[in-house]
């Protein structure tokens, strides 16, 4: 596995390459960053996969505007310049949100979209609110923030269980800076919704659902899924927000054998 960079007008995107063959891109959700996907990286074979850093995430810079739109548009000039017009996309939590968007702009570019721990919708009323309270909070203490957001993350049974992995996230997360954290979620906060485009893509989809997600519920992430035309589900049962950790093996085996099926025939 390699890191690099690539330089947009604005800064630099992180990025990390294994493997060859048709493309997984991965992105990553908030608070995190590329490297929770290398483990998957590692074990996927016969396909290219590719992991990036939003902006002012891991060792990418803080540049553009804190807008969906703006980052999508990055990931196709990044795209671009690989010399990449395929991609099976798998986005975990905010790292959907792009996807969804991505595709929304580029959906000739899309073979597949894996919505994990994800949603097609835009926040309502009431999580706009709550991400305005967060940015005051960010503003205020943003490690302590990290901190205490983080393990609230996991389902209540596995917060002893995975306390090592927990802390090492804690600790990754703790590095970002202040504005990075601001800007994710104003992003977040201000984004459109794609329901249309479950409804009307051509390409199918893979819903990774945590039955003890927090911030998902499982009941409207199936109703997004029946909008699809073609849609692929996983039920983590013992699972809330972070399957990459509750679960890996059957995460790691669904997005490999939902990006077969994307590319099967090419």
């Amino acid at each position: 596995m390699e890191t690099r960079f690539f330089d947009t007008s604005q800064g630099k995107l992180s990025y990390s390459i294994n493997g060859s063959g048709p493309v997984i891109l991965f992105i990553h959700g908030f608070p995190f960053n590329k490297s929770i996907w290398y483990p998957y990286m590692e074990k996927i074979s016969n396909f290219t996969t590719l992991a990036i850093d939003l902006p002012g995430h891991g060792d990418s810079d803080i540049y553009g505007k804190p807008d969906l739109d703006d980052w999508s548009k990055k990931i196709y000039e990044f795209l671009n310049f690989l010399s990449i017009n395929q991609i099976t996309i798998i986005g975990h939590s905010m790292g959907g949100y792009v996807a969804c968007n991505f595709a929304e702009l580029f959906p000739n570019n899309v073979s597949g979209l894996g919505l994990f721990h994800s949603s097609a919708r835009a926040d309502t009323e009431e999580k706009k609110q709550n991400r305005d309270r967060i940015i005051q909070t960010i503003k205020e203490d943003h490690k302590k923030y990290i901190y205490n957001s983080v393990p609230s993350l996991f389902a209540k049974e596995n917060v002893l269980k995975y306390k090592s992995e927990i802390d090492k996230l804690i600790n990754l997360s703790q590095n970002m800076e202040k504005q990075a954290l601001i800007n994710a979620q104003t992003a977040m906060r201000d984004r459109e919704g794609h329901l249309e485009l479950l409804t009307n893509a051509n390409f199918p989809f893979l819903f990774i659902i945590g039955k003890q997600d927090p911030n998902q519920p499982y009941e409207t992430l199936l109703a997004q899924a029946s909008l699809t035309k073609i849609s692929f589900i996983l039920m983590l049962e013992h699972c809330g927000h972070m399957g990459f950790v509750e679960d890996f093996n059957r995460t790691y085996w669904a997005i490999e054998s939902f990006a077969k099926l994307c590319y099967a025939g090419v």
